[in-house]
């Protein structure tokens, strides 16, 4: 069973209070990070390599320039 929906940015769960044990495993937050990094590979490369990233093929996120 996969935890992974697919190009939805995937938060991790880092719970209320530290050690409260209501965030996710160290399994589950790894495998988050890993495919939130592989859609920024796909989205701003050939998914395995990234492309020439400038601020014409990345445009303006959140009215910031990058």
């Amino acid at each position: 069973m996969s935890i992974y929906d697919g190009n939805l940015k995937q938060t991790l769960g880092v719970g209320t209070v530290p050690n409260d044990g209501t965030g996710d495993t160290l399994r589950t937050i790894f495998i988050k990070t890993n495919n939130n990094f592989s859609d920024l590979y796909t989205f701003l490369g050939n998914g395995t390599h990234l492309g020439n990233i400038s601020q014409a093929n990345v445009g303006i996120v959140t009215g910031k320039q990058f």
